[in-house]
């Protein structure tokens, strides 16, 4: 993993590092073709807007990753 980060260091924002398993709370629906269609769907969006909702979505997850910087006094 350190070869990877290191060869890739200049696009790298953070990493995050746990034991052995990265755990989402929560479903992530969008695993399939199928699931991506439903998910939008559900949430009112269209297909064709999908790349101008994923900056929002990047951005809460950015946003997250400072409040854990901050709260947990860890480097992310």
């Amino acid at each position: 993993m350190k070869d990877f980060i290191d060869k890739h260091s200049d696009i790298i924002d953070c990493v995050l590092s746990v034991f052995d398993r990265v755990l989402f709370k929560g479903h992530l629906p969008i695993s399939s073709s199928d699931g991506m269609t439903s998910f939008l769907s559900k949430n009112g969006m269209l297909i064709k807007d999908f790349k101008k909702i994923v900056p929002q979505y990047a951005s809460a997850l950015n946003n997250y990753k400072d409040f854990l910087h901050r709260t947990l006094e860890v480097r992310v």
